[in-house]
């Protein structure tokens, strides 16, 4: 026991002494300030750190996160959500920890597509970069209804949209009638998910076109390279368009989604509108497949609720002059 007395001792009055000598230069006398201060500092804050942190002027709350502007389909508040829901309100901005909770808990969110980053702007802000989902689809429900889908194929709320405002939206009929999960999860239908990169690709166009729905169908005994389902489009007034696969996965001698919709401008251009024709096949990269209407038969789009759109209205005046 002796031995170690002597032996800590003499450690200490080494320490003692290489202290002593830098105190004794300019250079050490910093070296000696800053190490004490990093020691008061250490020690102050394990005394009263949590005190601190736990200062309500440090309190994370909604109007201390700055979030992009919601657009104007979310009728929610995704910010007020996300506080109240993960309990942010008892968070510290002090709290190194903060951020990367909040990253986490927006991403949970239905609304958000995705987090991009959080930023600590100062200790009394929180400023989140992210991407809001956007509908693009509304799938048909059975018997009645719509459940409005993203561009990925995400579920949205359905009680945030209102019978008119599906009107809006591109509608996805004859495919699974029921999402597999829940609100903020992928609809369960790659077929779903399909439709939402089609509408993706006519975002721009639809409503001039006065396109109206997207139904998967068997692929055809004619098709040169077969695969699982081609998709077609129907305008209100029943003309039918052979889109063919969606964006990204066209057979080799399919045109691409771009093109598709070009052409299809093209065409409306050029008659008034789309529906001078039975069919439309997009699939050719080479030419449009057209398929006359016969005299006075007009199919019906499947619009129960058919409501020409003004687009429409205006072009039917031009004809009839």
């Amino acid at each position: 026991m002796s031995a170690t007395r002597d032996n800590r001792l003499a450690r200490l009055i080494a320490q003692a002494s290489t202290l002593l000598r830098l105190a004794t230069s300019s250079t050490g006398s910093v070296f000696l300030i800053l190490t004490l201060a990093g020691g008061i500092f250490t020690w102050a804050w394990m005394r009263w750190g949590h005190e601190v942190i736990s200062d309500a002027r440090f309190a994370l709350s909604v109007d201390k996160i700055e979030v992009p502007a919601q657009p104007t389909w979310i009728q929610s508040n995704v910010k007020e959500e996300v506080v109240r829901d993960a309990k942010l309100a008892s968070l510290s901005l002090l709290d190194h920890a903060t951020a990367l909770k909040v990253d986490r808990a927006f991403a949970l969110h239905r609304w958000v597509r995705r987090v991009e980053r959080v930023d600590k702007q100062s200790s009394r802000r929180l400023i989140v970069q992210l991407l809001y989902r956007q509908p693009t689809i509304m799938v048909k429900a059975d018997p009645d209804g719509f459940w409005p889908v993203d561009t990925e194929g995400y579920l949205l709320p359905p009680n945030e949209f209102s019978e008119l405002q599906t009107r809006e939206y591109l509608h996805v009929r004859g495919v699974t009638p029921q999402p597999a999960g829940g609100v903020g999860t992928p609809y369960g239908d790659e077929r779903v998910a399909a439709a939402a990169r089609i509408a993706s690709a006519l975002t721009d166009v639809w409503k001039d076109l006065d396109l109206f729905a997207i139904e998967p169908q068997s692929a055809t005994a004619e098709a040169i390279f077969t695969t699982a389902v081609i998709y077609e489009l129907v305008t209100r007034q029943g003309t039918r368009i052979v889109w063919g696969n969606p964006p990204d996965k066209e057979r080799q001698s399919e045109s691409t989604a771009a093109d598709k919709v070009q052409r299809l401008v093209d065409y409306a251009e050029r008659h008034g509108s789309l529906d001078g024709a039975s069919v439309i096949d997009l699939t050719d990269f080479r030419a449009l497949r057209i398929t006359p209407r016969l005299v006075g038969n007009r199919p019906d789009s499947g619009d129960q609720d058919h409501q020409e759109t003004p687009q429409a209205a205006q072009r039917g005046n031009l004809r009839q002059r």
